[in-house]
């Protein structure tokens, strides 16, 4: 039986490690003979740690949407696509209890994934519900989609330069990375870890 899958994606407004530095959330679960189901999380950081590059590069003051007084927001993509029904308000806690329910006892599998995983561990200590001796979620043996396309590359011979590019390395195994208006948000990147995932692993 295929081991239940997690994609992953974080948006962060610093590079530093910390329990409220990730703004956006991209989940897309995968569970053996059921159609992948997708998540998105907005959260609200502590802007006085935001690095100004960080919030350039995920274009944060374009994109965030969290209004004044509220901690989070969820979505599904149906709502994302229809504009039909506003999205859910949540406080932390319950963004971290949702967050720990997907990831529970899967294989997450991102690009860099121990960035994401880090400060995921460090927001859910914070704000999760306690439940006795905490312990991470997910299953600890994370999956690096970029790391898998290299090793694809040199198992069929072709030379694979260090430090790579993610963006080349996709190309190479035949996938089109986001477009620049999806790139770095976080839904859009889990979404490209799956057909990078998918080209080397199946689907």
């Amino acid at each position: 039986m295929p081991a239940p899958l997690a994609y992953v994606d974080c948006e962060t407004i610093s590079l530093d490690p910390g329990p409220d530095v990730i703004w956006e959330v991209g989940i897309i679960t995968r569970d053996p003979g059921q159609p992948d189901q997708e998540w998105q999380f907005q959260i609200k950081p502590n802007e006085r740690l935001a690095d100004p590059e960080s919030l350039k590069v995920c274009r944060f003051e374009e994109r965030y949407a969290v209004p004044r007084g509220v901690q989070a927001l969820a979505w599904t993509p149906p709502t994302l696509a229809l504009g039909a029904m506003p999205p859910a308000r949540l406080t932390y806690g319950r963004v971290a209890d949702s967050i720990r329910a997907l990831l529970d006892g899967r294989h997450v599998v991102g690009a860099v994934p121990n960035f994401d995983t880090e400060r995921l561990s460090l927001f859910l200590r914070k704000h999760a519900a306690a439940d006795g001796r905490w312990r991470d979620p997910w299953y600890y043996h994370l999956q690096d989609c970029e790391v898998l396309a290299a090793g694809f590359l040199r198992g069929r011979g072709e030379s694979v330069e260090y430090p790579y590019k993610s963006e080349e390395l996709s190309r190479r195994i035949g996938i089109e990375p986001p477009s620049a208006d999806e790139r770095h948000s976080a839904l859009a990147d889990a979404r490209w870890c799956v057909r990078m995932w998918d080209a080397v692993m199946g689907s």
